[in-house]
């Protein structure tokens, strides 16, 4: 069974309606290596679903890939596939967690370009098509930035995830980690200094 996000979308009428029986005997039998029995779970909520991922995602070719690829790895880890949790729900929670990783790795893919520009190295950054060095030496700068992200102390990370990833004001992160708005501000200064000297020592 192969799921692409070019995989012809051909749903049935919605219907959730199933019972918790039944909805036992689809996951066994998906859990079986049954495509039939996946080919009605997907018929049944892929519509559904795409339009849930919609109202999380920016547009709704995003949400259909989103979807393509949970269907696609609910059938590679069919053995996971529990039995006695209604599949509708399942899928629901999957979907969303799925549309929650891409919003957060595209804010991550933004907070690195900050970052770099911030630190004032941010190479390969114009509007230009680049060349394949210039693509390389972007993806290496956005690597070394990730690197000295990752070595900050913990508490700098939370400081600058709940700023930049989280999108948060000073005074909610302050709340949300019990500590002064001034300390809020120190960290984060901190942490730019700190981001600087180890992206410019290209560690």
């Amino acid at each position: 069974m192969r799921i692409t996000a070019r995989t012809r979308i051909v749903a049935e009428r919605p219907v959730n309606e199933y019972g918790p029986d039944e909805s036992s005997q689809l996951a066994a039998a998906i859990r079986a290596g049954d495509e039939s029995a996946f080919d009605q779970l997907f018929r049944r909520h892929v519509t559904g679903l795409i339009h849930h991922a919609s109202r999380i995602v920016p547009s709704e070719a995003v949400a259909q890939d989103i979807v393509m690829d949970v269907f696609a790895r609910v059938w590679r880890d069919r053995l996971s596939v529990p039995t006695n949790t209604h599949l509708a729900a399942y899928l629901r929670v999957a979907v969303r967690n799925a549309c929650i990783d891409h919003l957060r790795h595209d804010r991550l893919e933004v907070s690195i370009q900050e970052i770099s520009a911030v630190s004032g190295w941010a190479p390969g950054m114009s509007s230009a098509p680049l060349t394949p060095d210039e693509e390389l030496e972007r993806s290496e700068a956005k690597e070394l930035v990730r690197r000295a992200f990752t070595s900050l102390p913990q508490r700098m990370r939370q400081v600058l995830e709940l700023r930049w990833l989280g999108d948060k004001s000073y005074k909610e992160i302050s709340r949300e980690l019990e500590m002064p708005v001034k300390s809020v501000e120190n960290y984060l200064g901190r942490a730019m200094r700190l981001l600087r000297d180890r992206i410019g020592r290209g560690s």
